[in-house]
């Protein structure tokens, strides 16, 4: 996805004439087709893909890459300020295309590698691509050839991949026209020297091999903008106006959509819709589980798919090989009724095959090849958007947790005391008694394992619905659910004497024990809500410290 944004991106600030006149990006642009948008419209697009490619980059960072090159760390950035005003301005040649060509072949080709001694031809090679997105074209390196067929209605992408995988060469009955490129002076853009691709080929040893396989990888490391730029090139080929709902268009849109929810629940809700418009399905689902089988977890219409998990079929296949299907069935476990048409499409997560999105229809009607890749487009989009939705969960669950004792922090109490409503419930404060005395005596090492096994103690004493926090330093707190007062004594009664119970084992084989002091207060449908609920709550802990710590006090019922 971040190849689709970079080149995306770069056809863009071509239209808006940032760049220098350049041939290559001038048959790129007619390509994909943004001549009918207006300057306001290129301009909002602008900041959009800008938007989203700096979200791609934060998800780059955040996986296991081997190498980010400069290139692709600058041009998936936002742009700089004073740079994006100028073009806004209209000012044109302000930006150098080489650093967006650099980018390109970074994700096309090197995918995360260190750079090779090779860049010169490597760029060469894009370039090479670049220009030959058509709907037929044949690149000629060193005596090999490649032919690479966009238009023919039945070749898909998979087709594409699994050929060149088997022997080097796509081979349709479509006649090809061919355009030999290698030995030609690639034209150098700004900023770049030109590069004789033919002269460049030689330079390594086995450069014909070596070319036939950087090709194949340009192919499958392009196969997403490949397919999107095929649907401008049709729909100018039939005369129909280019549209930005196309599927270039469409997947940064859904991208854009799943990133601003960053939710995973709504990520899969967003990808069984967009898979049902894509391919014209009668039902989609997106699966999930594998322990032991599998579950539909959202679904575009209710009784298509089984309920509950299933542990053999077509899904499970999916989960399990990574890979791609789609055939005419009788039956799956899966699936009601049949025979059908269906298709199914792993989503990668983080690696790993994380969901399967599954589409059906009547037997009649096969999906095609451009289904498949649609919904190939769809699963890459929805992979990095679920992997991102969990790292903010993550992140927003970290903050919510205290480090040293993985209890709820006191960020996470306000925000859940600031909900408080109703009565039957009750709030404790819990403080450790002369904690700076235990601190100086052992030190602050053995302070915090005491307050680990002070945190460890609370929870195992407490009920199944109570929620226990650290408040701070050597303070925590507990709120209790469908609570009385007497009760919430009984259970604070109970945490108090399990925590005086507690060894704390510290250097040397030395044996501690300390108590806790607890003030509890139960909600009166105070006005002030959580704020009057803990100040009650801290009175009673201050009377039981006045005392002589070690008890449960409970808050006076307040005065008429």
């Amino acid at each position: 996805m971040a190849l689709v944004g970079a080149t995306f991106e770069m056809v863009v600030l071509a239209e808006l004439d940032a760049f220098a006149p350049n041939p290559t990006l001038e048959e790129l642009t007619d390509q994909i087709g943004l001549d009918h948008l207006t300057r306001d419209e290129l301009l909002s697009e602008l900041g959009l893909v800008e938007a989203d490619n700096d979200v791609l980059l934060g998800l780059l960072h955040d996986t296991e890459w081997g190498w980010l090159g400069e290139p692709v760390d600058l041009v998936l950035s936002e742009l700089p300020e004073p740079l994006f005003r100028k073009i806004e301005n209209g000012e044109t040649e302000v930006l150098d295309v080489g650093l967006w060509l650099d980018a390109v072949t970074d994700l096309a080709i090197r995918r995360g590698a260190e750079p090779r001694l090779s860049e010169a031809r490597d760029r060469g090679v894009v370039l090479d691509v670049l220009r030959t997105l058509d709907s037929t074209a044949q690149i000629d390196l060193d005596s090999r050839t490649l032919v690479w067929v966009l238009d023919a209605a039945e070749v898909g992408l998979q087709d594409v991949r699994e050929t060149i995988g088997v022997t080097g060469v796509v081979s349709t009955t479509t006649t090809p026209v061919t355009t030999t490129l290698a030995a030609e002076t690639t034209v150098a853009p700004a900023g770049l020297p030109a590069v004789d691709s033919a002269h460049a080929a030689d330079a390594e040893t086995s450069a014909g091999s070596s070319n036939t396989l950087l090709a194949a990888s340009i192919v499958v490391g392009l196969l997403v903008l490949a397919g999107a730029s095929l649907v401008f090139v049709r729909r100018k080929r039939r005369g129909h106006r280019p549209s930005v709902s196309t599927e270039v268009g469409t997947m940064l849109d859904v991208s854009r959509r799943m990133m601003s929810a960053l939710d995973e629940d709504t990520t899969k809700s967003i990808a069984v819709d967009e898979s049902l418009r894509m391919t014209g399905a009668d039902a989609t689902g997106f699966f999930g589980g594998m322990s032991p089988g599998v579950t539909v977890v959202a679904a575009s219409s209710p009784g298509v798919f089984t309920e509950g998990e299933v542990q053999s079929g077509l899904v499970n296949l999916v989960f399990e090989m990574g890979q791609r299907t789609r055939q005419i069935v009788d039956s799956d476990p899966a699936i009601e009724g049949g025979p059908f048409a269906a298709a199914a499409i792993p989503v990668v997560i983080g690696g790993e095959v994380g969901g399967v999105i599954v589409v059906v229809r009547g037997a009649a009607k096969p999906f095609s090849s451009d289904n498949m890749r649609s919904l190939e487009m769809l699963a890459s989009v929805t992979g990095a958007a679920l992997q991102a939705a969990t790292a903010h969960s993550t992140a927003i669950t970290a903050a919510d947790v205290d480090g040293l004792t993985q209890l709820h922090n006191r960020r996470r109490l306000d925000n859940d005391l600031g909900v408080v409503s109703g009565l039957g419930v009750c709030f404790a404060m819990i403080d450790v008694d002369h904690f700076k005395q235990f601190n100086d005596t052992f030190g602050h090492r053995a302070g915090d394992r005491a307050l680990q096994i002070v945190a460890r103690t609370i929870e195992e004493s407490v009920r199944a619905l109570d929620v226990v926090y650290r408040y701070g330093g050597e303070e925590f707190s507990v709120l209790l659910h469908d609570c009385g007062l007497d009760e919430a004594s009984e259970v604070l009664e109970r945490v108090r004497a399990a925590v005086s119970l507690s060894p704390i084992e510290l250097a040397g084989g030395v044996i501690e024990y300390v108590t806790v002091s607890v003030g509890v207060a139960p909600f009166q449908g105070d006005p002030d809500g959580a704020e009057a609920l803990a100040a009650a709550a801290d009175a009673a802990l201050y009377l039981a410290k006045k005392a002589g710590r070690d008890r449960v006090v409970v808050a006076k019922p307040p005065t008429t």
